[in-house]
C-alpha cells in the first residue's frame, strides 16, 4: 500500500519543470517554438513576453527557435538539460538576434 503512494512523487522526482522565457519588447518575433527531446513546443506570449514551462525527460541541449515578424528565424541555443535539475532559460529577442539574461 505504501508504495502505491510513493510511485507518483517517484514518477515526477525524475522530470523537472525548466522555464523557457524570451523577452520581446519591440514585438519583432511573430512566433517562438521550443526544440527539446525530440519534441517541439510552442511558447505563449503575454504581452512583451514569450514563455512556456515543461517537464524535461532527457539529457542534452536544444533552442528556442524565433520567426521574425519581418525576417527569417533566428535561435536561442539551450544549454544542457538533465531531468534530474529544475532549470531556467531567460532570453531577449534584438534586431541582431537572440541574447541571454542573466
Amino acid at each position: 500500500m505504501r508504495w502505491a503512494l510513493l510511485l507518483p512523487v517517484l514518477t515526477l522526482a525524475g522530470c523537472a519543470k525548466n522555464t523557457f522565457v524570451v523577452e520581446d519588447p519591440k514585438h519583432l518575433v511573430r512566433t517562438a517554438t521550443l526544440f527539446l527531446c525530440d519534441s517541439e513546443t510552442p511558447l505563449d506570449r503575454s504581452g512583451n513576453t514569450f514563455n512556456v514551462t515543461r517537464r524535461v525527460n532527457c539529457e542534452g541541449d536544444g533552442e528556442i527557435r524565433l520567426i521574425y515578424n519581418d525576417r527569417g528565424p533566428e535561435h536561442c541555443w539551450i544549454g544542457y538539460v538533465t531531468s534530474d535539475a529544475e532549470q531556467h532559460f531567460h532570453f531577449r529577442a534584438e534586431r541582431s538576434g537572440c541574447s541571454p539574461v542573466f
